[in-house]
């Protein structure tokens, strides 16, 4: 059940009047200070639905808005890494002086990538597999390129030279999560937008457009930070985490800023699994609503 914090509200109040505890909450929700609850966020109530869900917490992965009072050392507690790899990660100078509304990435896992070994692990998976047929091993290798980009993300600008070989790759899909990738670390350099550039031309309408909207959404980072970003493929914005809601048609660059990450909805018959969807507001009209995401739970934004 989705539950937004009025305000004065806090996760002792909120289980008190839903006859549950505060651990209930903290076990699917993302919260640092229990007494301290914004007005607004989005919250995750426990119930018969949620108890059929797998045990993810709202409000991270692949990202994390950071709420007044968060701080690095609960972060690392509540999503079980270290303070040091959310540090390293995101390439913090000061870990005591995070804003609020800062975006952070969030890894899986402590686990420090060799990026030799990431760059070749992907050629060889391109080699070996980029032009199968079968629909469901495309999508086993694209959902690996997908959590693997964010490897790449983590690792700042020590990546950029692997992806810019990367980005010459004679696959396609190797390809595009190259210039996701660009897009993703929203660096302003100058080997990067050359990159981009080129890939902007590209046979592929697909590459081509996706590259437009990693150069702007480079530029807009420069303003905005990198809560903004843009969408790349139409999609649909929800009044509820439920695609049987009310919603607005969004076409593919839309501008919006992240609210709150990773809310898991019901089943959906489409892929007969839990739908996740992310709370955005969109930065034209401050329209707010859930964006649904992919079939393997994949954001569809940069």
């Amino acid at each position: 059940m989705i539950y937004y914090v009025k305000q004065g509200e806090n996760l002792y109040t909120i289980a008190e009047q839903f006859k549950i505890t505060v651990r209930d909450l903290l076990d699917i929700n993302v919260i640092c200070n229990p007494s301290r609850v914004p007005s607004g966020l989005v919250v995750i109530i426990p119930d018969s639905d949620t108890e059929q869900l797998p045990k993810v917490k709202a409000g991270a992965h692949p990202y994390y808005v950071m709420l007044r009072g968060d701080s690095l050392y609960c972060l690392s507690k509540q999503l079980n890494i270290t303070v040091d790899t959310l540090v390293q990660s995101n390439q913090i100078q000061e870990p005591n002086r995070i804003l609020q509304d800062t975006e952070l990435l969030i890894p899986y896992s402590d686990a420090i990538t060799n990026p030799e070994e990431l760059q070749k692990s992907w050629i060889d998976r391109g080699n070996e597999s980029c032009y199968l047929e079968n629909l469901q091993a495309l999508r086993h290798i694209y959902r690996s390129y997908y959590y693997e980009s964010f490897e790449w993300e983590a690792m700042g600008s020590k990546s950029i030279p692997y992806l810019l070989n990367l980005i010459n790759h004679s696959c396609q899909i190797i390809r595009q999560y190259c210039v996701f990738c660009f897009g993703r670390l929203a660096l302003n350099r100058e080997e990067i937008i050359k990159a981009l550039t080129d890939a902007a031309n590209h046979d592929s309408s697909f590459i081509a457009e996706s590259a437009k909207l990693a150069m702007r959404r480079i530029e807009l980072v420069k303003y905005f930070g990198k809560r903004v970003h843009l969408t790349t493929y139409p999609n649909h914005l929800y009044s509820k985490p439920n695609q049987n809601s009310s919603s607005i048609p969004l076409p593919e660059g839309s501008l919006l800023l992240a609210l709150r990450y990773n809310i898991l909805g019901p089943v959906e018959e489409t892929f007969r699994d839990i739908s996740v969807y992310d709370y955005v507001m969109l930065q034209d009209s401050d329209t707010v609503g859930y964006l649904p995401r992919g079939h393997y739970r994949n954001i569809l934004f940069i």
